[in-house]
């Protein structure tokens, strides 16, 4: 590269460097001072603060109103937001009081008093205030049941990456887990004690089976405009680190003769895009503009699948653990793992995918629209394959998990 060349690149990138650089060492500086200050601040054993920055889903979102509107429930909860619609969002399912922005001198003292959080992912979930102290409790709701090897079992996790990465699970009291084989992989993944995975079953899949304790379903609505009465197909593969998903993975793959099936069945196939995923427009949209049965649902016409699940009636997916929660209600489903041996060279399962996945896997197009008439029209003889994995996976197969966790959140005390 030129001398000239050179130069005028590093003007162009140093200023933004320079202000990186300013604001990593002033997150330092705050991230010591909080510490400190949540060190020394007198808790609060009965507020307990739930953050997810920006958002409010998953199983913090379940619990979370749970808490609030549980007359049994003692303590206070408190939603902190760094968004103006996410905290119309909390206030207009559980009222004004609950919610609280995260960048406010209420959010930084409620976050200093409050002696428990609730996280679903990471501490990143507390944004400003996630350096928190040895005196707050956290409580681990999960992202969903794992299969694949994540945390400490990834092989990629560099040795300062791991010892991080302890330091952070060390400071979570409790972990929810859905079964006795989940608790063991849990210990495994994220380097805990037997006794701090408590086994309660998650959250939000008391809404999957009908809790009257649930919050409403705001994507009922998007999904009946797209179902209109039929029965309904979702396929939802996951995201890939090696190369965006491949869609009806079928050397002959023919648009014509799914429309054809899916007519007669009087079925719609709705297309779940994981949000990572950004080669589906050049594969799915060409086909769905040209049918009416085939749709894309999307995360902003349904943020959250999970309200989706109790209209499905056949699941399709590759490695994806949304399967365990629809093993739940106890319905077909059928699996894509087109690329299995690489998927686990990259990503690594951590078990036995033909053994926990109680489905067929077809290989050709034929076979794959004959499984698919086959689940529609009342053909299953995967019921007793799914009786057993839903065993290994979940203890509890009940609208009672929010019960549960509640009871562990209490017994913390």
């Amino acid at each position: 590269m030129p001398e000239q060349e050179r130069e005028a690149t590093y003007h162009r990138r140093s200023p933004w460097t320079a202000r990186r650089m300013v604001r990593a060492a002033c997150l330092r500086v705050w991230r010591g001072i909080y510490f400190l200050l949540d060190t020394l601040w007198p808790k609060d054993r009965d507020l307990v603060i739930f953050s997810q920055e920006r958002r409010y889903w998953e199983n913090s979102r379940y619990f979370f109103y749970y808490l609030v509107h549980d007359p049994a429930w003692k303590g206070r909860c408190v939603w902190l937001s760094g968004s103006e619609e996410t905290r119309r969002r909390v206030s207009t399912e559980n009222g004004a009081d609950h919610v609280v922005p995260t960048y406010s001198m209420r959010g930084l003292f409620l976050s200093l008093r409050a002696g428990t959080a609730v996280i679903s992912h990471g501490l990143n979930e507390l944004g400003p205030y996630q350096n928190i102290s040895w005196r707050k409790r956290v409580l681990h709701l999960g992202h969903g049941i794992a299969i694949k090897q994540v945390g400490l079992l990834n092989r990629d996790l560099s040795a300062a990456g791991r010892a991080l990465y302890r330091l952070e699970r060390a400071r979570f009291s409790r972990m929810v887990v859905s079964s006795h084989l989940d608790r063991w992989l849990t210990m495994g993944c994220h380097g805990v004690p037997h006794e701090h995975a408590v086994i309660t079953g998650l959250p939000r899949n008391d809404a999957l089976l009908g809790a009257s304790h649930a919050p409403p379903n705001h994507g009922r609505k998007a999904l009946r405009e797209r179902i209109r009465n039929r029965k309904t197909i979702l396929y939802a593969p996951t995201w890939r680190e090696i190369g965006d998903v491949r869609w009806f993975p079928f050397d002959d793959f023919n648009m014509d003769e799914l429309e054809v099936l899916l007519t007669e069945l009087d079925a719609v196939l709705l297309l779940r895009p994981h949000q990572y995923d950004l080669g589906f427009r050049e594969q799915i949209l060409p086909l769905v503009s040209r049918t009416t049965t085939m749709d894309v649902l999307t995360g902003e016409v349904c943020p959250d699948i999970q309200e989706a699940l109790p209209s499905v009636d056949l699941l399709i997916t590759d490695y994806s653990s949304i399967y365990l929660d629809y093993l739940l209600l106890d319905r077909p489903m059928l699996f894509l793992p087109y690329d299995l041996q690489e998927y686990d060279r990259v990503r690594g399962m951590a078990y036995d995918y033909d053994l926990i996945t109680p489905g067929p896997k077809p290989l050709e197009f034929a076979s794959f629209l004959t499984h698919l008439r086959r689940a529609l029209t009342g053909e299953d003889a995967h019921g007793d394959a799914r009786g057993v994995v839903r065993r290994m996976f979940h203890t509890y197969p009940d609208a009672g998990s929010c019960k549960r966790v509640a009871e562990s959140l209490s017994a913390m005390s």
